[in-house]
């Protein structure tokens, strides 16, 4: 037997409001190809999933269907009218919880890195017996926090591909902390197969936050060449070699630089000493993010 046609119909759709009772009632129309199929045979081959035992009502998500009955027309075999019943899900024992209501699980732990430091604890620069600091500054370990977040969606979010790698452009909050700008940063992202739960489809989006003092990178402004005003063109700059030995020699190791170019008289004062700032990473507001 195959079902050619199941349609809703007005005839027959009823509502109430006693507690007790069955509160809703639509009715569909169905034709088959067989005049020998039975009841069992219709309510078998109904694939609709909004015609199964358990279906939310499409405007009322209280209500469940509870119980279908067919009944054949009077003037045709193959013609079947299928009464389904719906009662409150809550009184059933049904869950009526949406998966993508669930709040964001949120989970915190540390990674570690080791990476070039300039500074210790209380500020002060790192330098060697000479009163330099170290070209490469000094190696070491330095953990991060890092935010794992879990949220059920039923799309792939607008802003997936954009913030890869992308940092915080304002204060934002998460778990109730409050992290500054430029302070965190998009490690990685994940989107799982799908779900379905409680006639709900959706995914779970995972993704990592690391969080440090900031992601603005800095570096020693040093090389081995810097500009010189050119003589033959003024307001124009030439590029030359660094100097060292008081001047006499081209430098063979990098020299310190003021900022804009030009190389840093000789000793050099801890003070002068110039950081450039860069700003590598695209940022992004962190408030668009599924955080609650």
């Amino acid at each position: 037997m195959a079902i050619l046609s199941a349609s809703e119909i007005h005839d027959g759709r009823s509502g109430s409001d006693d507690k007790s009772d069955v509160k809703r009632v639509k009715v569909w129309r169905v034709i088959t190809d067989d005049a020998a199929c039975d009841a069992d045979d219709v309510l078998n081959d109904l694939i609709d999933p909004f015609a199964q035992v358990g279906a939310i009502h499409p405007l009322d998500p209280e209500l469940a269907i509870v119980r279908r009955t067919a009944t054949n027309e009077t003037f045709s075999k193959t013609v079947w009218i299928v009464r389904l019943e719906y009662k409150s899900r809550t009184q059933l024992g049904v869950s009526t919880e949406d998966p993508l209501d669930e709040p964001a699980k949120i989970s915190w732990s540390t990674t570690t890195n080791t990476e070039p430091v300039f500074f210790d604890k209380d500020g002060d620069a790192l330098l060697n017996s000479a009163g330099d600091y170290y070209v490469e500054g000094i190696q070491a370990e330095v953990s991060r926090w890092e935010v794992k977040v879990k949220k059920n969606v039923n799309v792939v979010p607008t802003w997936y591909g954009t913030y890869r790698n992308a940092i915080n452009s304002s204060v934002f909050t998460i778990d109730g902390v409050s992290i500054a700008a430029r302070s965190a940063k998009i490690s990685s992202f994940s989107l799982g197969e799908w779900k379905y739960y409680n006639y709900v489809w959706y995914r779970e989006l995972d993704f990592s936050i690391k969080i440090y003092d900031t992601w603005i990178q800095y570096a020693i402004d040093q090389g081995l060449r810097r500009l010189v005003d050119d003589p033959d063109n003024a307001g124009e700059s030439l590029l030359v070699p660094c100097l060292q030995e008081g001047g006499k020699l081209d430098a063979t190791s990098p020299c310190f630089l003021d900022g804009s170019g030009g190389q840093l008289a000789q000793p050099v004062a801890v003070g002068d000493v110039t950081f450039n700032a860069y700003y590598i990473y695209p940022e992004k507001d962190f408030n668009a993010l599924p955080l609650l």
